[in-house]
């Protein structure tokens, strides 16, 4: 396999940073380095045929650590915080526990602690999430040690620093994030992207050029997501288009089928690029499921690039559109921050 792991190609195009907030004297952790691609870094390894799947670990995910080995006897924070789980203050184990799993590469005691504090309520009746959370914890750790077209970004946020997306560095579950992610970075055997970029594209609107440069590749484009995204065939002129739908909370356990459809597209049509919000977990499945088909790239773009799309959406009042940020994020100020990231 070609595959990602000839970043060397495209040195040029990407820079590294340290993510948000580091190096962070409150907290005593050093600069985490991640790293920050071009937009052409995305296109032109999909132009030389350089397979890879894009991944985010925003937050949401993050969180679930954090309460399993860092926020134990912590001060009661809120219930109106998302992932809560339904035991927040039973069966924590200390951050050192989650040091020796991560370095004895012992994943399935990983996999047993998050699955022991149920904070994956939002799986609805879903009878997989056991199944592809285990799959996601492998991807997310051993990242391209199983596959070199692995390229997985983390934040802790969303990867828009402190406009919006988290809590303030003093907020215990904030203090967790940065000890949880500092210590995945020094635990990797592979760096870290910066899980902002793709939402950076769409701010500084940067996506028009994106989908004309994939127009002209021929490659077939198919969104994985809710029926919102229907939008973006006509907002960016898309060619070669499809899109299959995914209900908005019972999704989980149908996306082996999903990805059947996807692979029947590649095989009727040719070479793929695949654009899904699906949830982190999910994510890391599916590029797991495609991790050796060399002909479909995958974006896990989740609702990052709904800025564009969002005023029609909007007004569709048939659709549920479950996007935030595009109506609250200051974009002035978010545009500020992404040209100091890139300067």
């Amino acid at each position: 396999m070609v595959g990602s792991n000839n970043l060397t190609n495209f040195d040029h195009l990407r820079k590294i940073v340290n993510i948000e907030d580091t190096p962070n004297g409150f907290l005593k952790i050093p600069g985490i380095p991640v790293i920050l691609p071009t937009l052409e870094w995305f296109l032109q390894r999909i132009e030389n045929n350089d397979p890879y799947h894009f991944l985010r670990i925003y937050h949401a995910t993050i969180d679930k650590y954090c309460w399993k080995f860092i926020i134990s006897n912590a001060t009661k924070i809120a219930d109106n915080i998302g992932g809560v789980p339904t035991n927040p203050w039973e069966n924590q184990l200390p951050l050192s526990k989650l040091d020796e799993y991560l370095t004895e590469g012992n994943y399935q005691e990983i996999w047993e602690g998050l699955m022991s504090q149920n904070s994956f309520g939002y799986f609805v009746n879903q009878k997989t999430h056991g199944e592809k959370l285990r799959t996601f914890i492998d991807v997310f750790h051993q990242n391209k040690d199983i596959s070199p077209k692995f390229d997985i970004g983390i934040s802790l946020g969303v990867g828009l620093g402190t406009i919006w997306g988290r809590y303030a560095q003093e907020h215990p579950l904030q203090t967790g994030r940065f000890r949880v992610v500092n210590l995945f970075s020094q635990k990797t055997n592979h760096m870290y992207f910066h899980s902002g970029v793709l939402r950076h594209f769409a701010i500084m609107g940067e996506l028009p050029k994106l989908f004309n440069r994939l127009n002209d590749l021929g490659h077939q484009i198919v969104f994985l997501g809710p029926a919102y995204m229907k939008y973006f065939q006509q907002q960016y002129n898309i060619k070669n288009f499809h899109h299959i739908v995914t209900p908005l909370r019972t999704a989980l356990d149908g996306y082996g089928d999903n990805i059947k459809e996807v692979q029947k597209i590649r095989d009727d049509y040719g070479k793929t690029i695949l654009l899904h919000s699906t949830g982190h977990v999910a994510a890391g499945w599916i590029a797991h499921q495609l991790k050796d088909d060399l002909d479909i790239w995958g974006l896990d773009i989740g609702r990052s690039f709904d800025l564009d799309i969002a005023p029609k959406v909007i007004n569709d009042k048939s659709l549920t559109f479950p996007t935030q940020w595009t109506q609250v994020v200051n974009l002035n100020q978010a545009k500020e921050h992404i040209k100091r990231l890139r300067a």
